[in-house]
């Protein structure tokens, strides 16, 4: 057998490999996108964003429990966007610039688990994270 993900031999059963493909995957695959994903969209990280590049999902820290654009930016290497993908717990933010500025490749990844078409890095955002600034509102 092969891991669904990289096709790489399997040198056992595997690991189900839900919710990024049908089927089995193998150790590393399991370790590095299967498990980060499975905790984060539990609800596990709570106060962390989730980044998805084209080969890799990792988790990283927001400080003081509110976000900046700065790190958004940072995270998807420009201008942010907040992607037109309905979830009632998190927001989806790539860079806006994507393809047609940047030539950034396409997110294998992303079109894998959300099926979405975004070119560069995928941030999820817990929306509890994005608070309204109150001060602006006056």
């Amino acid at each position: 057998m092969k891991c669904q993900i990289c096709k790489e031999d399997l040198n056992d059963m595997g690991h189900n490999s839900f919710p990024f493909k049908r089927g089995n995957c193998c150790d590393k695959c399991n370790s590095n996108l299967i498990t980060p994903l499975r905790l984060y969209l539990s609800g596990y990280n709570k106060k962390k964003l989730l980044v998805i590049e084209n080969n890799k999902i990792y988790t990283t820290d927001v400080l003081d429990d509110s976000i900046s654009i700065d790190l958004l930016q940072r995270l998807v290497n420009g201008y942010i966007e907040i992607y037109p993908y309905i979830d009632k717990n998190f927001f989806f933010i790539v860079n806006e610039d994507g393809k047609i500025l940047k030539d950034l490749k396409h997110n294998d990844l992303a079109y894998e688990i959300f099926g979405i078409n975004i070119f560069g890095n995928l941030v999820l955002c817990p929306k509890n994270l994005m608070k309204e600034d109150k001060e602006n509102e006056k």
